[in-house]
Formats: structure tokens, C-alpha cells, sequence
């Protein structure tokens, strides 16, 4: 085999192995996103003013106090990071968002505000990182 075949299969075996990775760690991230969903919706039995409407692998549309809110989850591939960000859903006809909060997430599930350390776990710590991302406290 020439040279500049076998360079361009090794090439390209690189790119699928690449590719394969942020297949996985994406699809990590959404399982992570998951769980935190899991943990919060139960909340609405014990808050009677938090309702949830509607949620998808990539957000939950929920209201609090009236308020209608949203929380997106976006997979960075490049810093293999998640943010989760709350927007609030603006008065009127535009049905715009008015962005509140956001935190960032690893692939251990570690949860922290914006370009600080992690202070929240998905698994036991989504209440209070819930909190957070409604209230900003």
C-alpha cells in the first residue's frame, strides 16, 4: 500500500475515534442533564407555586411564583463542558427569554458557577444547584 494511502486510512480511523468521543461524552452530558431533571421535578409536590410544563432532553419550561422560566442545557465539544441556563420567558406577543442564570457541568456531574469550582453534584446537590439557576442564590 503507497504511503499517502495508508496515511490518509490512518487519517481518517483518527477522525472516527474522534468523532466517537464526542458522541459519548455528548450523550454522557444529556444522561447528566437527565438526572438533574429527575431530581428537581419532584420538587413541584412540595412547592405548590412550581409547576412544570413541558421538558425535552435539551430543557424544562416550568413557572414559579406566576413567572415563566426556562432551563437550556448546551454541550460545549471543544471544552467537553455543559452550561445550564435559566432565562426568564419576557411579557408580550415576542415570546422572548430574558437571560438570569448559568452553570457549567463536567463529565463527573460537578456543577459550578461561570470560571469558578465546583460546588454542586447532579447526584445529591440539583436542589440547591435548582435554586440557583431560579434565583441566583
Amino acid at each position: 500500500m503507497p504511503p499517502a494511502e495508508s496515511d490518509a486510512l490512518a487519517q481518517a480511523a483518527s477522525f472516527r475515534m474522534h468523532l466517537t468521543t464526542i458522541g459519548y461524552d455528548y450523550l454522557l452530558h444529556r444522561q447528566l442533564f437527565g438526572e438533574f431533571l429527575d431530581a428537581i421535578v419532584p420538587l413541584a409536590e412540595q412547592i405548590p407555586s412550581l409547576v412544570f410544563h413541558s421538558r425535552t432532553d435539551a430543557q424544562i419550561e416550568l413557572s414559579y411564583l406566576g413567572q415563566g422560566y426556562c432551563i437550556w442545557h448546551r454541550y460545549d465539544g471543544e471544552s467537553k463542558t455543559s452550561t445550564l441556563r435559566s432565562v426568564v420567558k419576557t411579557p408580550g406577543d415576542n415570546g422572548g427569554y430574558a437571560p438570569r442564570h448559568s452553570l457549567t457541568m463536567d463529565k463527573s456531574g460537578n456543577l459550578a458557577r461561570p470560571n469558578e469550582k465546583p460546588i454542586w453534584s447532579v447526584r445529591g446537590g440539583s436542589e440547591r444547584a435548582f435554586y440557583y439557576l431560579l434565583l441566583g442564590q
